[in-house]
């Protein structure tokens, strides 16, 4: 009987010790700005919801297929930040500014290696993307087999993805 209460004892203690090292583990400040790598500042902007289509296939049958939604003709700005700490975005450290296209892709050139504030201008407002980057390198930008997309409506904050095919 002892020993059935010393395990159950144990039982307790060590799971109440591994619940508080999972509720003390490394928390993430509010103000942090999160640094996504992109490797260079082009590749398509794209939402979350997926978009679903309806087709028949050569066999006759029918399929619901999900593609990435693009998000097209929005505008998008690139701003130099000063340093990782600093917040988005001072007027003088503008980059330039495009539009997206109809599948979502944009290009920026002509940029030093850093970190960059990525605003893709939405109707509901503004979303700034903090995102490191390498040197400007235009076959980096056209490589096919490389496509960097940016999710602006992911959750808790925009994703940028760069996928190698």
């Amino acid at each position: 009987m002892r020993y059935l209460l010393t395990t159950w004892w144990l039982r307790i203690v060590t799971t109440g010790g591994l619940f508080i090292a999972w509720c003390s583990g490394s928390t993430v400040a509010e103000n942090e700005i999160h640094w996504q790598d992109i490797g260079q500042i082009c590749g398509r902007v794209s939402s979350t919801v997926s978009t679903k289509k309806t087709i028949r296939t050569v066999d006759g049958k029918v399929e619901v297929r999900e593609y990435e939604t693009p998000i097209r003709l929005v505008h998008l700005t690139v701003y130099k930040a000063e340093n990782q700490t600093s917040t988005c975005c001072s007027q003088r450290g503008l980059l330039g500014e495009t539009v997206s296209g109809r599948h979502g892709e944009f290009r920026f050139s002509g940029y030093a290696a850093g970190y960059y504030w990525l605003v893709v201008h939405l109707k509901d407002g503004d979303v700034n993307i903090p995102v490191r980057t390498g040197k400007y390198d235009k076959s980096r930008c056209e490589d096919k087999s490389v496509h960097r997309v940016v999710f602006v409506d992911a959750t808790p904050f925009p994703k940028v993805e760069v996928r190698i095919l």
